[in-house]
C-alpha cells in the first residue's frame, strides 16, 4: 500500500476478477504528501471497512521511501518485492514444537507433524487449513512472547523459546 501510493501503479491489474489497466500516479514528490500524511492516509485504508490492522507509522514511510528511487509498480515488479514485513516478529521457535519462519511474503509453520503457509485471517491471527489449526500471538511489551493455538480439539498457550546461543567453535589440536 505505502509503496503504490508513495510511486504508483500502472496496470494490467486483476481485482476479484475484474481486470484494470490504467495509471494511478504516486506521491512521492508532493511536498504536501510527508511521511506523517502517507502514514495517515496507510493507517485509515487499512482500517476501513471494518477492518482492524495496526497504524502504519512514519517511519514505515519513510524506510521504504528510502528503499527505491520511484518509477510507477506493475504487478510483477511488486510481487518480486518482500511484504508483510510485520511477520518478522514472529519468527522463532515456540515449545520446541512449532517453528514459524518468513519467507519475504508467507508466514510458514513447520512441525514433527506438518508444514505449510499460514493464512492471515486479522492482523496476528493464522489459520493453517490442513489441520484446521488457529494461531494468535501474543505480544507483551512489544515483541512477540507466545502464540495461542486454537484445534477443533482445544488450544494451548506456546511460550516463544529464545533463540539458541551457538557456543564458539574451539580451536582443535590440529590449528
Amino acid at each position: 500500500l505505502i509503496r503504490i501510493m508513495l510511486d504508483g501503479l500502472s496496470g494490467p491489474v486483476e481485482v476479484n476478477g475484474e481486470s484494470w489497466n490504467a495509471v494511478m500516479p504516486g506521491h512521492r514528490m508532493n511536498p504536501d504528501f510527508s511521511d506523517e500524511v502517507a502514514s495517515g492516509v496507510a493507517t485509515y485504508v487499512r482500517r476501513a471497512w471494518g477492518h482492524g490492522a495496526s497504524a502504519v507509522d512514519a517511519e514505515q514511510v519513510a524506510k521504504l521511501k528510502s528503499e527505491r528511487a520511484g518509477g510507477l509498480w506493475t504487478v510483477a515488479t511488486l510481487e518480486a518485492e518482500s511484504i508483510n514485513h510485520s511477520y518478522e516478529a514472529y519468527v522463532g521457535n515456540y515449545a520446541n514444537q512449532l517453528q514459524f519462519s518468513y519467507d519475504g511474503r508467507d508466514l510458514l509453520i513447520s512441525s514433527v507433524y506438518f508444514n505449510g503457509v499460514m493464512s492471515e485471517t486479522k492482523e496476528d491471527h493464522f489459520h493453517f487449513k490442513p489441520r484446521a489449526l488457529d494461531v494468535e500471538f501474543i505480544w507483551q511489551g512489544g515483541v512477540v512472547t507466545g502464540a495461542r493455538m486454537r484445534m477443533e480439539t482445544g488450544g494451548v498457550v506456546l511460550p516463544k523459546m529464545p533463540p539458541k546461543e551457538i557456543p564458539p567453535k574451539q580451536p582443535s589440536e590440529d590449528q
